[in-house]
């Protein structure tokens, strides 16, 4: 009774073999002496653990990807927000003759803050993308907001 049990088992084995092979490549089995059992695909050089006795281990300098990756644009918009804010304070303190000097200023200092922020967040994909984001959104909110002051300048004149 085992007997036929156990041939049962190895006829199954080899039909599963010849699927395989049939629908794969030759897989060959081969053991590591006192190690692990390995199932090495020979065409593709590549072979992997199926089972061992040395139990599991740190998997070394495999990484795991980000599930869900951070949102990147809410440091682009803080930029942004930096920027109104800053043209809106050098359009009222700053004197009407010497806006035109401090808005080129206050937008360099919207350039360090956007590096500030884009370092702090630490992705390093699409950096200089997120970058260069935040300094033309700033670009175009100041401009926006320094023709509102130069239109209001000319009113009152």
């Amino acid at each position: 009774m085992a007997e036929q049990l156990e041939r049962r088992q190895r006829e199954t084995t080899a039909m599963r073999g010849t699927q395989d092979e049939k629908l794969c490549q030759r897989v060959i089995l081969r053991e590591r002496p006192g190690r692990d059992l390995i199932l090495g695909v020979r065409s593709g050089r590549t072979a992997r653990i199926v089972a061992g006795d040395s139990g599991v281990g740190h998997n070394g300098t495999v990484t795991t990807p980000d599930l869900a990756p951070p949102r990147t644009v809410a440091g682009v918009v803080a930029v942004w927000i930096i920027a109104a804010v800053a043209a809106v304070l050098v359009g009222v303190l700053a004197p009407v003759e010497t806006r035109a000097v401090w808005m080129p200023v206050a937008l360099g200092g919207c350039l360090i803050v956007a590096f500030g922020v884009q370092l702090a967040l630490g992705r390093s994909r699409g950096f200089i993308e997120r970058v260069a984001a935040s300094v033309l959104g700033a670009l175009l909110v100041m401009g926006f907001i320094g023709i509102g002051f130069g239109l209001s300048a000319l009113v009152a004149a």
